[in-house]
């Protein structure tokens, strides 16, 4: 047997250390609650969340609502504002405004969120009524509105332009090949190039998958594909752009069993987007927030056959082509959507339809200390032969190196884990 000798001191683990995001290998959030009957959309800014409902939501019965979120156990209702049209579906937040689309495009002031002034309608020029969905960039100057089939109104994709804070306008429609888009599900909006994704009314029933060119004349069309068929595919409730990835959140569309997939497209040649893969999760997926590597999923039940329970899943995107699940975080127990999600700081923010939203707060957890491997809160040579141990036995405290793996290379990770402390 041979002698191991490991320099280092004797740490104590800090489990006050700052985190700037939530931290998605704690088991054990802070949960808060808002009851709030048909929640959909979500945003927050600090510690104001807003909260888009039904049109016949409540209390109070009102589209959108802002809380005073300081102390996630008890939220403080600030303000409520009744729109003049429709539910408040998508929201986004940017520059001291709130953009939703509810029937019009909508931008709200909330600079003093316990007094929310009127709102900015765009309707001019539009081409387009019915509005049930609207998405900005990161920059929050040009964004994706579109329309489904209600309030009697033809579906569609407009591209808008944010020109100063709250000013909306139309940028330009976004052309289709063969007639017609589909029904529009999602859409999103990275760089200069738009990606949507849509029922294929015209055609089998799948994705509809489509990329614009938003700084080409007429915002050509650079290429799509359609996926699967209606008993094949989901609806496509979020489509999130990674780089050259584009993940596609499924959710059951009530078709012959259950279809929920998380949908890997490759659009390295946006011309020829490709199907990479198409993982089933265990869960539908109506919304998606990444930060970080990690994508924060609002998962829930399935529009007929799968009656999953609210519950937050941690996805590690480090690699985009191969993600995993790195925590799920069941909020109530029931069969409901799921249909918003945003994360602020370190809370994660889930809107449940008819209960209200989560508020899950990650500020409290510690930081876990891999190289105590005997858990005893001290750095010592005694957590070496603790990881020997957990290396026989084949452990989840034998893996350093975070690769969900346990190998020979977890010793030089736990060596190097060892030497940076804790």
């Amino acid at each position: 047997m041979k002698s191991i000798y490991i320099c280092g001191c004797v740490f104590l683990c800090n489990a006050s250390l700052a985190m700037a995001q939530p931290d998605p290998t704690c088991d054990n959030p802070v949960i808060g609650f808002i009851l709030d009957d048909e929640t959909i959309g979500v945003a927050a800014s600090g510690n104001t969340v807003f909260i888009g409902r039904t049109a016949n939501g409540g209390p109070p019965d009102t589209p959108i609502a802002a809380y005073d979120v300081t102390d996630p156990l008890n939220p403080i209702l600030l303000d409520a504002y009744q729109t003049t049209s429709g539910s408040a579906y998508t929201l986004e937040y940017a520059d001291q405004h709130l953009y939703f689309a509810n029937g019009p495009a909508l931008s709200l002031n909330v600079s003093d969120p316990s007094n929310l002034p009127g709102v900015q309608q765009f309707n001019a020029g539009l081409g387009l009524c019915g509005l049930d969905g609207l998405v900005l960039n990161d920059a929050g100057d040009r964004g994706i509105v579109w329309a489904g089939t209600g309030f009697g109104c033809n579906p569609g994709l407009v591209e808008i332009a944010i020109p100063t804070p709250g000013t909306i306008q139309m940028a330009g429609s976004l052309p289709s090949t063969g007639g017609a888009l589909g029904i529009p599900d999602s859409a999103a909006v990275q760089g200069n190039i738009s990606y949507s994704s849509s029922f294929d009314r015209a055609g089998s029933g799948g994705i509809r998958f489509d990329i614009h060119d938003l700084d080409a004349t007429n915002n050509s069309r650079l290429g799509g594909i359609v996926i699967g068929t209606s008993s094949s595919t989901g609806l496509a409730y979020k489509t999130v752009p990674l780089g050259d990835t584009v993940y596609i959140c499924e959710i059951d569309n009530g078709a012959s069993g259950v279809v929920r997939y998380l949908t890997i497209m490759d659009v390295s040649d946006p011309t020829t987007p490709v199907v990479h893969d198409r993982i089933d999760i265990g869960y539908s997926i109506w919304d998606a927030e990444v930060v970080g590597d990690v994508a924060w999923l609002a998962c829930g039940t399935g529009l007929s056959r799968d009656p999953t329970s609210p519950t937050v899943v941690a996805l590690d995107i480090s690699d985009p082509r191969s993600p995993f699940i790195i925590n799920e975080y069941t909020v109530y127990t029931g069969a409901f959507y799921t249909p918003g999600i945003d994360v602020e700081g370190d809370r994660v923010y889930m809107t449940v339809f008819d209960r209200g939203l989560y508020i899950l707060d990650f500020s409290g957890c510690s930081t876990p200390c891999l190289p105590d491997t005997n858990g005893d809160g001290t750095l010592s040579p005694a957590d070496f032969s603790a990881w020997v141990a957990a290396f026989n036995a084949m452990s989840p405290a034998c893996d350093q190196n975070g690769d969900h793996l346990c190998t020979p290379a977890d010793f030089s990770a736990w060596v190097a884990n060892y030497n940076a402390g804790c």
